[in-house]
């Protein structure tokens, strides 16, 4: 049963109960002076599942989820079972005012578009014939159905209302199954548009990133996948390591990660790739990228060994990086936090591979790194093709296709990027474009009732198109349910050895794209690989990674800082030569650790943190419910014991 039209179509919120759990909450609400304690708990719930923020509190403050309804449904059968054990106590009016409650959300949802659908309006034809069923069951019974054994003699023989009970109880029951047959119907078959979006065990075990694996590669890397979207989480199926993931109780350190550096990802738990951007591919331990055969465009530059290849549904390639970083390299220079702030995501880029920042890091030890900016914003001139309008700080785009085209010097031997800043984007109501003073009256009526049908997009579609090439991509609006108020994006248009001198927005959707800034970069490639070689000189060796455990060799040459490709967590623990070492976070995402010269055995430990907090938390509990049970039972039995003295 769904309850969208509550939240506007801004949080999408789907009660994982069937139809009898409608009834059951509606004979709670409908009783007088019983049940107050479930009557306050099911409004809590309520208030909880449409308020986005408890949603986000109880995610842990990562992003809008309310997955944890399925609590709020194992409270829902409770009520409606415990309401069927009452169904004796239901006085007609209590039935009346349940059966009318019903009606009027099932009209709520009739008048709400989105939830007018085939499973919704199903649901609420079962969830009144259950409370037409309780209703007949006090028919003849006066204000209240008696099923004490008095009334029993008086009315009817013991048999028969032994029958009519028995009627009742299967006539829940088919209803029951009948409810549950619905709401899979409804989540498994093409009614309404809703496909299954699982993907079957063979797809996970049997696709591209399998080429990965069938190298044969015993060393620890990463592998980037082209937008591959089966490929999300494929990888811990198959035993190895990409930088793509789907997963919902999300590393707050990669977002920003991702956030700081514009990377295009537009969700907080769902990241395909780096965008193919060599350097963040290179500092990430990316060694192998996996492309679909036709789209080698999409190779981040320096992977161009062809060392696999995969024909699992299309054709992949997978190639090689020689620059390629291990898990853990060094830098010899650091990157002060005042700087490090004050840059932009083109900056920072820059200065990935040039220089080291370790929050909290107070210096000293490791000297101040050089860092040489080499990419470029070169000025552009914008020109439209068809209907967008545009202004200083947003395109007002009237007809899917239409383009605002860029044009600049471009940089040979470089990764060119359009960069936009604040960007979001506002649907419009298609009517509000139409001239209706020539239609006629009924094409007038119809264009009314149209508009005020109009449901607004939660988000924005569009190609770039640059490098002789065109890319698909979306923008998250806050109507989106994975809106995470992020507005700052880098597209990559990719490699090209002489240059580009054009980039393109062609836009999927009419409405308002705003934004604060566009500009153009252009990242040479040649100082980066040049910077890569030097954090590739003292590398972490023989790299194990057991259970929580990883451990390797390193030789330094000198005071510097060792930085683990790994995300940055406060539940490890870092031993350099058998004494703990203080882990700083580097690079906004990965681990740093100061090492001195000379030879070092170096062993990162991990355990959840408030783990053991946790576990105490859940002994006092379990502790409190044994003593309150205990409690209850001795209440109980003095109760038991005072009534017959009496």
């Amino acid at each position: 049963m769904t309850g969208e039209y509550l939240t506007e179509g801004t949080f999408y919120t789907f009660f994982g109960f069937t139809a009898m759990g409608v009834l059951g909450c509606a004979l709670l609400l409908s009783s007088k002076g019983k049940n107050k304690a479930l009557k306050v708990m099911f409004i809590m719930l309520l208030v909880f599942a449409f308020v986005p923020f408890f949603g986000y509190a109880i995610s842990g403050f990562s992003y809008v989820n309310n997955r944890w309804l399925f609590a709020f449904s194992c409270f829902v059968s409770y009520v409606f079972t415990k309401s069927m054990s009452q169904a004796g106590e239901i006085d007609r009016k209590q039935a009346e005012r349940a059966f009318a409650g019903i009606a009027v959300y099932g009209v709520l949802c009739y008048i709400s578009q989105t939830d007018r659908t085939v499973a919704a309006m199903s649901g609420i034809a079962l969830a009144l014939a259950g409370a037409f069923l309780v209703l007949r069951r006090t028919a003849g019974t006066g204000d209240k159905c008696d099923t004490s054994e008095n009334a029993a003699i008086d009315k009817r023989d013991t048999s028969e209302s032994a029958a009519i009970d028995k009627c009742f109880r299967n006539c829940f029951i088919a209803l029951v199954v009948l409810s549950v047959a619905v709401n899979s119907v409804a989540a498994f078959n093409d009614i309404d548009g809703m496909l299954p979006r699982h993907i079957p065990t063979n797809s996970r075990m049997n696709n591209p990133t399998k080429a990965i694996e069938e190298l044969g590669d015993d060393g620890v890397y990463r592998f980037e996948a082209e937008r591959i979207t089966d490929a999300l989480n494929m990888s811990w199926h198959n035993g190895t390591m990409s930088n793509a993931f789907y997963f919902s109780v999300l590393n707050g350190n990669v977002s920003k990660f991702f956030t700081d550096y514009n990377v295009s990802n537009t969700t907080e738990y769902r990241f395909e790739s780096m965008d193919a951007r060599a350097i963040l591919d290179l500092a990430s331990a990316v060694k192998y990228a996996l492309v679909r055969d036709g789209k080698e465009h999409r190779l981040p530059y320096s992977y161009n060994e062809k060392a696999g290849e995969s024909v699992i549904g299309d054709v992949y390639g997978v190639y090689r990086s020689e620059s390629a970083l291990p898990l853990g390299y060094t830098y010899d220079g650091i990157i002060s936090e005042a700087d490090y702030e004050a840059m932009d995501a083109p900056t920072k880029q820059d200065a990935l591979l040039q220089g080291v920042y370790l929050e909290g890091y107070d210096g000293g030890e490791v000297p101040t790194a050089d860092i040489e900016m080499s990419h470029v914003k070169p000025d552009y001139t914008t020109s439209s093709e068809g209907a967008v309008d545009i202004y200083e700080d947003h395109f007002f785009v009237r007809e899917k296709g239409a383009t605002v085209t860029f044009s600049f010097k471009g940089v040979p031997d470089s990764e060119t990027y359009l960069r936009v800043t604040g960007f979001d984007y506002e649907d419009v109501n298609p009517v509000s474009l139409m001239d209706t003073s020539a239609m006629s009256l009924y094409d007038r009526l119809q264009t009314a009732m149209q508009s005020r049908n109009f449901v607004p997009e939660d988000k924005g579609a569009f190609f770039i198109d640059g490098n002789e090439h065109s890319d698909y991509y979306t923008i998250n609006n806050s109507r989106q349910p994975a809106y995470s108020g992020k507005h700052d994006y880098m597209y990559n248009t990719y490699y090209s050895e002489s240059g580009i001198d054009s980039v393109s927005i062609r836009f999927s959707g009419i409405g308002t794209y705003s934004f604060d800034n566009i500009e153009i970069v252009c990242q040479p490639m040649g100082e980066a690989l040049k910077a890569a070689k030097e954090r590739g000189k003292d590398v972490l060796r023989d790299v194990q990674i057991g259970t929580n455990e990883i451990t390797g060799h390193i030789t330094s040459g000198k005071t510097e800082v060792m930085c683990l490709a790994v995300p940055y967590s406060k539940g490890f623990k870092a031993y350099v030569d058998g004494r703990e070492a203080k882990i700083y976070k580097a690079n906004t995402m990965y681990m740093g650790l100061v090492l001195t010269p000379g030879e070092h055995d170096v062993r990162f430990t991990y355990a959840t943190p408030f783990l053991g907090t946790g576990a105490i938390v859940t002994l006092v509990s379990l502790i409190a419910f044994a003593v309150i049970i205990f409690w209850d039972k001795r209440r109980q039995k003095r109760n038991l014991q005072t009534g017959n003295e009496e």
